[in-house]
């Protein structure tokens, strides 16, 4: 099975840069996990792999593994940090059964296969409804350019618009900054622009033979023109072209409208289990479905988007 085709190296540069979040190694029973502690020391911090990723971080060392001697391991580590919980973001379940612990299973993320390349994705894989999305755009004459930090003002412009409207806290530009810094030629940001404005926007990020798209967004007002079919189509063929066999198009959650779209692009769905180790057996982790959050969510997208620019990073960095 694929695992999340990314650099983690790299990626905790990004987030050290970024964020300043502190990563801290931990192997035991045949697993190595890389834990990265939010950014708060105060009020119970908690630890994640892959922060700001769908999964990664948590790799099988050796031939055999033990559960046991690693959960002892982790909740050694919560102890001496203090943490209220550990987050591991995972595409195996390990550790169903395991005490103290809760697994939400309601992710599924999305592969593409590319190894036959792009004309055979046309012809054979992507869902006729697709393509006749993608020639609705190109009626429409669009500019799509590719790059890197040249592009990354146009990207945040429709990202941060696009987080506005769907009610989430956006990432700083200088996140952005860090991701093309630190991957450099390997990631790639794929602009759609109708009568000169950046409308649909693309990031990619390659690592191997294997890309993953981890952020994107579209503005509200060209979603009709089916502009994100053609800038995806164009993400797409330039990594059949540079050798990919692989691509990640990221998580969505099974209740979601977005499984069906992602699979008409001949996506393959991957479970993803997301275990939370508590320092209390019962205790709640973080619950992003809880009224709060919808709450939270709703008046987010009446906020000023000059404001939710300025303030989203001071809340997403949390939620790793």
């Amino acid at each position: 099975m694929k695992t999340l085709p990314i650099d983690l190296q790299k990626w905790e540069a990004v987030c050290k840069n970024a964020y300043q979040l502190d990563q801290c190694p931990l192997i035991a029973g045949g697993l190595s996990a890389q834990l990265f502690l939010s950014p708060t020391r105060r009020n119970s911090p908690y630890a994640s792999t892959a922060p700001y990723l769908t999964d990664g971080g948590l790799t099988q060392v050796d031939k055999h593994i033990d559960v046991n001697a690693f959960s002892t391991a982790l909740h050694d580590f919560i102890q001496h940090h203090k943490a209220k919980y550990v987050l591991l973001k995972t595409r195996t379940n390990y550790f169903e059964g395991t005490p103290k612990t809760k697994i939400d299973k309601q992710y599924r993320t999305f592969g593409i296969d590319l190894k036959q390349g792009a004309q055979h994705l046309w012809e054979n894989v992507i869902h006729k409804t697709n393509r006749t999305q993608i020639r609705k755009a190109w009626r429409l004459n669009p500019e799509i350019k590719s790059g890197g930090i040249e592009r990354v003002d146009d990207f945040y412009a429709v990202f941060s618009r696009t987080q506005r409207e769907l009610g989430t806290p956006v990432h700083s530009r200088d996140f952005f900054n860090a991701i093309l810094a630190s991957f450099g030629t390997s990631a790639t940001i794929f602009i759609g622009y109708l009568g000169g404005k950046p409308v649909s926007a693309f990031l990619a990020v390659q690592h191997g033979t294997s890309v993953h798209q981890p952020y994107s967004g579209t503005l509200k007002q060209y979603r009709s023109t089916c502009i994100s079919s053609a800038v995806f189509w164009e993400s797409l063929q330039y990594a059949c072209e540079h050798q990919a066999d692989y691509m990640d198009i990221g998580r969505s959650p099974l209740t979601s409208g977005s499984c069906a779209y992602k699979t008409s692009w001949g996506a393959e769905a991957i479970a993803l289990y997301y275990t939370y180790f508590l320092k209390e057996a019962g205790s709640k982790p973080f619950d992003q479905q809880s009224p709060l959050i919808a709450l939270a969510t709703t008046s987010w997208k009446k906020i000023p988007l000059p404001l939710t620019q300025f303030l989203g990073p001071h809340f997403i960095k949390y939620i790793l």
